[in-house]
C-alpha cells in the first residue's frame, strides 16, 4: 500500500510546479492528479478542495522563505551583530528569491487578494489544520521583521525621537518589502509602464534609511552592498 505521506508529497510538488507554470485558475485537479500519478478523488481524500492544496502550497513557500531566512540570519550573525545589517540580510535574501523567480513572484503575488496567501478569510473546504500552518509559517516572517525592528528601535533612540516606533519600522520595512515584490511583479505583467529596479537599487534605498548618517562608512555594509547580485 503506498504511503500517505508519498502521495501527499507528490501531489503538492505537482500543485506547485502546475501553478507557478500555468497559475491557479488554469490548472485542473486532472493535471495536477495525473504529474502526481493518482486520481482527483486521491487529491480531494488528501488536500478536501483545489482551495486547500493551494493554501498547502502557500504553506510550503512561507516554509521555504523562512528556512532560508533562518540560513542568512545564522550565517549574518557570525560576520556582524549589528540588528540593522541582519534586517538587510533579511531583505536580500527574501527579495533576491522573489527576484530570481518571476513566476513565483506571480504565483505569491496573484492570489493575495483572496488572502489565501497567508491563510486568512475563509474558504471553502479547505482543511483547518492546513490553515493553521500557513498563517503560523506566514507570521514566522512578519515576527521576525518584527522583532528586529523591535531591536533596532532600543539600540537607536534617535528612531522615538523623530516619531519612528517600533511598530512604524516593522510597517514600513514590511511594506518596502512588498512595495518591491509588487512593482515587480507589475513590471512583469505590463513591461512598458513601470521601470524594473533591480536588487542592487531596492536594497540600497532600504540601506539609505536604515544608515542616514551615512552607511558607506558603516563596518560590513559596504562589502554586502558589493556582493548583492
Amino acid at each position: 500500500m503506498e504511503n500517505g505521506s508519498d502521495l501527499s508529497q507528490r501531489i503538492l510538488t505537482a500543485a506547485r510546479e502546475l501553478f507557478l507554470e500555468r497559475g491557479f485558475a488554469k490548472t485542473q485537479l486532472w493535471a495536477i492528479a495525473a504529474r502526481a500519478g493518482t486520481s482527483e478523488s486521491g487529491i480531494l481524500r488528501v488536500y478536501h478542495s483545489k482551495d486547500g492544496l493551494l493554501r498547502a502550497v502557500y504553506a510550503w513557500c512561507w516554509a521555504e522563505i523562512n528556512d532560508l531566512v533562518d540560513e542568512a540570519m545564522a550565517r549574518a550573525r557570525r560576520d556582524d551583530a549589528d540588528p540593522r545589517d541582519l534586517l538587510l540580510e533579511l531583505a536580500r535574501t527574501v527579495l533576491g528569491f522573489y527576484h530570481a523567480d518571476p513566476a513565483w513572484t506571480s504565483f505569491m503575488l496573484g492570489h493575495f487578494g483572496q488572502r489565501a496567501t497567508s491563510g486568512l478569510g475563509d474558504a471553502e473546504g479547505v482543511d483547518a489544520r492546513i490553515d493553521t500552518v500557513v498563517k503560523s509559517e506566514y507570521h514566522r516572517y512578519i515576527q521576525r521583521i518584527s522583532d528586529l525592528c523591535s531591536v533596532i528601535a532600543d539600540s537607536h533612540p534617535c528612531l522615538e525621537r523623530g516619531g519612528v516606533t517600533r511598530a512604524a519600522l516593522a510597517e514600513f520595512v514590511t511594506s518596502i518589502l512588498y512595495g518591491v515584490q509588487t512593482s515587480w511583479h507589475m513590471a512583469d505583467q505590463d513591461p512598458g509602464a513601470l521601470h524594473r529596479i533591480t536588487l542592487d537599487e531596492a536594497l540600497s534605498a532600504l540601506r539609505f534609511f536604515l544608515y542616514p548618517e551615512g552607511f558607506d562608512h558603516v563596518p560590513g555594509v559596504r562589502a554586502r552592498q558589493d556582493a548583492v547580485t
